[in-house]
């Protein structure tokens, strides 16, 4: 018998189901059909207390831990156990209660960092997927405008995505090769590879993740997830407390609108273009910080990885490649890159940020200015 089309009710019928094995749904919670198959198990969250729901919470907060302390480094790393329980109604039922958790801390950045540790974790499972389901998760669950293709340039590309939804989830990462004029585009669709492809899901899978925190809102946390919540809060709280009583004794209210504005963005979890990360980074190295208070305050960042983000902030040091130490970048550079804060106005007339510091003598006469 003749396969059925893929453009046919047939055809859709039959990818469809691929995903609806109870592993499928254990594996990528995202998608509407183990959504609609927790909901059809009517259990509320009061009721995931009770005993025989012990291993579901253990898993949930364990998805929890592993995003704020972790960042999703056992995902990233393809640990079988962190990535899957062997049990798969834990595993589906784990991820509800854990966006619960997440929304109960009721934090930017812990919203952020669970959001970031399940993509990273639905990447790594979607790249050792069979290519039909790959498909299947992209198109019909993540909307994206995909067809197959079989072009020889580069690299061999075997899938083209259209320019809108590439640029919609690719427009933030920093790498040259994912900007649009380095890529191959012809009648409205971009050639990648399936890694690639894995690697735009995640950025969909994380966004979907944040819209399902924010949809539930403000709630009421039931007695039995008090003291994990409790204590997740405390953890994050003394975490900004070191940062904001740095050994150098210089408070962000008297860092420049530019400097207060990216630390503030850092301090939510969000990412920074390649350039403020440098910007930030070299600013807070000349008004005194040492290379580990810099790094806690890149530690809130939700893709944070710490042995990067030390090497990247030595080598701006001076410790590390021409060991020359590279000044903050001029006010009208600022500018150029869309950072600086009402075209200058607040700050006087300055042409470089640490200026601002300057004057109020906390940076020393032997700090450039550049």
């Amino acid at each position: 018998m003749k396969e059925p089309c893929l453009n046919t009710p047939q055809g859709q019928n039959r990818t469809m189901n691929l995903l609806l094995s109870l592993e499928m749904l254990a594996k990528y919670p995202f998608t509407r059909a183990a959504k609609e198959y927790v909901s059809s198990l009517r259990i509320d969250v009061e009721s995931l207390g009770a005993p025989e729901f012990a291993r579901v919470y253990e898993r949930a907060k364990f998805r929890v831990e592993e995003a704020l302390e972790r960042g999703g480094r056992s995902y990233e790393v393809g640990d079988a156990k962190a990535l899957m329980d062997r049990d798969l109604d834990v595993e589906l039922l784990s991820f509800p209660l854990a966006l619960f958790i997440v929304a109960a801390i009721d934090d930017d950045y812990a919203s952020r960092r669970f959001g970031l540790a399940e993509a990273i974790r639905a990447e790594v499972l979607i790249s050792n997927e069979r290519s039909e389901v790959i498909e299947v998760l992209a198109k019909e669950e993540l909307g994206f405008d995909l067809k197959k293709v079989k072009k020889r340039l580069n690299k061999d590309y075997e899938l083209a995505i259209h320019f809108t939804d590439y640029l919609r989830e690719a427009s933030k990462f920093n790498a040259k090769e994912w900007k649009l004029v380095n890529r191959y585009l012809e009648n409205g669709y971009v050639y990648i590879t399936r890694r690639e492809l894995a690697r735009l899901m995640r950025s969909s899978i994380e966004r979907y993740v944040l819209t399902r925190i924010k949809a539930i809102g403000n709630v009421r946390t039931p007695e039995f997830m008090q003291e994990f919540i409790k204590e997740q809060k405390e953890k994050m709280l003394a975490r900004k407390y070191r940062i904001e009583r740095l050994a150098s004794g210089i408070s962000p209210d008297t860092w420049p609108p530019c400097m207060r504005a990216l630390h503030q963005s850092l301090m939510k979890g969000e990412s920074l273009s390649h350039f403020a990360n440098f910007a930030l980074a070299s600013f807070l190295l000349n008004v005194g910080m040492s290379v580990d208070e810099v790094l806690s305050i890149y530690a809130n960042r939700s893709d944070f990885d710490e042995r990067i983000a030390r090497y990247q902030i030595e080598h701006i040091a001076g410790m590390k490649g021409s060991r020359t130490k590279y000044t903050t970048p001029s006010c009208s550079t600022m500018q150029t890159h869309g950072l600086c804060i009402e075209g200058g106005r607040l700050c006087g007339g300055i042409k470089n940020p640490l200026s601002y510091v300057r004057r109020l003598g906390r940076v020393g006469p032997k700090d450039s200015e550049g």
